[in-house]
């Protein structure tokens, strides 16, 4: 099954338009428009379309307008569409080198279909191949391998603005499941590219969207916000994600199909740290889950013990005002993490088995007939 990240969309995206613009920058005073859909379309694996283009050739911007991208064989599935694409290339490197290099790229009033079909893949699933793009005219020509160091030494900025992400998912069990983040707005930009490999490239990228709340009055706004310093090898980093009210009913199918929880009602809040030095995790959140009717599937192995369990210890975990409160730690190497519960989560277990030592001394006091 593959797995497409935030990040990695929003890199599939703007390598596609980058290659796109590329194309259109070379072409545009040779040829018409429907020539240029075509050689496009060609060269990054999915076809595209635009109403109208504008080309400043002397700031080195183009302005594409209502541009679509399609997945390859024909024009049914559209995957995005912005109502504005504006991409600025830079003007050094073009001049000097006759490659076209994108400098900044930004997205207006988009709209994303992410889909994911029954056999898990998604629909953003690519491969640009290992073949050049009008010989060695393009800096993109073999953009899809190019490292995430690469790409970042190249584009400085990618802002996208109210836009919105449709997603479908018609593998998960008892699917299909559907849902749309709207407001998206995201911002990316990199800092100077060092003088040798040593050094990192330092990179910030700032998103945040809203989740329309089906069954309650306010909605759901999820940020994130993440520093990088990226190398050749490796990307330290230091992100932020925060949640606020997500409806927990929303997400049944996936608490259902992987889970032996499933619940009658409930909003969760949320806030992680992930930090990411010399590929060493650390990784703490804590959870807040907001009038949370909580059901265990008595299917599941140990469901009894489950069920125990979590009335048990939820007492410990409510606060004053009647949320329950949930953390844990991930750590280790990027490629085998391990998880751990946090502190509010242990010292609740430390009352409880506390509370338990002291009933036990007591029964054995009494035994003893003291």
């Amino acid at each position: 099954m593959r797995r497409v990240g935030p990040l990695k969309i929003i890199c599939i995206l703007a390598i596609i338009a980058i290659i796109a613009v590329s194309v259109i920058f070379l072409l545009i005073s040779l040829f018409g428009k429907t020539t240029i859909e075509r050689a496009i379309s060609n060269a990054i694996g999915f076809n595209i379309g635009f109403k109208s283009i504008s080309v400043d050739f002397d700031r080195y911007v183009v302005n594409l307008n209502d541009f679509s991208v399609y997945k390859k064989g024909g024009f049914t599935d559209k995957v995005f569409y912005a109502e504005k694409c504006i991409l600025t290339l830079d003007k050094k490197i073009f001049e000097k080198n006759k490659k076209a290099v994108i400098k900044e790229l930004v997205l207006e009033n988009g709209v994303l279909n992410l889909v994911r079909n029954k056999n898990g893949t998604f629909n953003l699933a690519c491969d640009f191949g290992q073949k050049s793009i009008f010989g060695e005219s393009l800096a993109y020509a073999d953009a899809a391998s190019a490292q995430l160091y690469n790409f970042a030494s190249n584009v400085k900025k990618i802002e996208i603005k109210n836009s919105y992400i449709n997603f479908t998912d018609h593998h998960v069990p008892g699917g299909p499941f559907s849902i749309s983040f709207y407001d998206f707005n995201l911002i990316f930009h990199t800092g100077d590219t060092p003088n040798n490999n040593t050094a990192p490239l330092n990179a910030d990228c700032r998103f945040n969207f809203k989740i329309k709340n089906v069954d309650y009055n306010r909605n759901s706004n999820v940020a994130f916000n993440g520093r990088f310093a990226i190398y050749p090898d490796r990307v330290d980093m230091d992100v932020i994600i925060n949640t606020e009210y997500v409806d927990l009913i929303q997400f049944l199918p996936y608490f259902r199909a992987y889970t032996p929880f499933s619940f009658r009602s409930g909003l969760f809040s949320s806030n992680t740290r992930y930090e990411m030095h010399n590929k060493m995790v650390t990784s703490p959140t804590v959870m807040v889950f907001h009038n949370l009717g909580i059901l265990i599937d008595e299917r599941a192995k140990n469901a009894q013990f489950l069920t125990t369990s979590v009335n048990r210890i939820a007492p410990y975990l409510t606060s004053g005002d009647g949320d329950i409160v949930f953390d844990f730690i991930l750590n280790g190497p990027e490629n085998s993490i391990k998880g751990d519960l946090g502190p509010t989560v242990k010292a609740a277990i430390g009352l409880i088995v506390t509370q338990e030592v002291g009933k036990a001394a007591q029964q054995i006091g009494g035994a003893l007939g003291r």
